[in-house]
């Protein structure tokens, strides 16, 4: 995780968005997903840092987190 948020730190971000792709082309999150994007958010409420979205694409499809309701 520190890898991730050392270009966030560097640059000020007030606000992030992640993505990944899934290249099975399932979009659905997997229970590591999940985890790491808890943790994420976890570290970006500590450093007041607004994580807007984590994006899945696969193939054609993409899955939200924030659209879902899970951020």
């Amino acid at each position: 995780m520190k890898v991730l948020f050392k270009p966030v730190i560097e640059e000020s971000a007030t606000s992030v968005i992640l993505f990944h792709n899934h290249p099975s082309q399932n979009k659905k999150p997997s229970d590591a997903d999940i985890n790491l994007t808890k943790k994420i958010q976890k570290g970006c409420e500590i450093l007041e840092i607004r994580l807007l979205d984590h994006i899945i694409f696969a193939g054609d499809s993409f899955f939200s987190f924030a659209d879902e309701g899970l951020l």
